[in-house]
């Protein structure tokens, strides 16, 4: 199994350390840092320790490619871990699965994450386009609002928040 040694499990991890989402792919990051070093110094998973390869896409899909080839290709990681962003994790998707590589717990709620199922897309929150429409509808239904605005990124996040609103 790639990524599967004797001694230990690599895990790879595409996200932003330095662009406009840095926010949320430092936090993650260091946060899975603790929790791999803490399940290292208890003997690891099954006597195997967890090595975590990081590179940073500054949120740029380019670079989101880039880095999924290196992890994939050169690191030969066993599964992708907390890769932040919609447009990134759409644009590595296309190499990651047919690779069989898993995709564990994206950070974004992307539709694309878990639909079409597949057996490698693990996903762990709710799905944008789901949250958008029960909003709205809370809005015009519950609060009898007339009129939506929406105010969204220009990316695969921003247009899926867009189809929820206009749905």
């Amino acid at each position: 199994t790639p990524g599967v040694t004797d001694t230990e499990i690599v895990l790879g991890t595409h996200t932003d350390l330095s662009g406009g989402a840095a926010i949320w792919g430092i936090g993650s990051i260091n946060g899975a840092r603790m929790r791999f070093e803490a399940a290292n110094e208890a003997g690891g998973i099954f006597g195997r320790k967890i090595r975590h390869v990081v590179e940073d896409t500054r949120y740029e899909i380019p670079r989101a490619i880039q880095a999924a080839n290196k992890l994939i290709n050169r690191d030969k990681i066993f599964a992708m871990v907390l890769a932040v962003g919609t447009p990134t994790n759409n644009a590595v998707l296309t190499q990651q699965i047919p690779a069989g590589v898993p995709n564990i717990f994206p950070l974004t709620g992307a539709r694309a994450m878990g639909e079409p199922y597949h057996d490698l897309k693990f996903t762990q929150r709710g799905i944008y386009y789901d949250e958008v429409r029960a909003g709205v509808k809370y809005f015009v239904e519950d609060m009898g609002k007339e009129r939506v605005c929406a105010m969204y990124h220009d990316s695969d996040y921003g247009q899926e928040i867009l189809e929820a609103a206009q749905d």
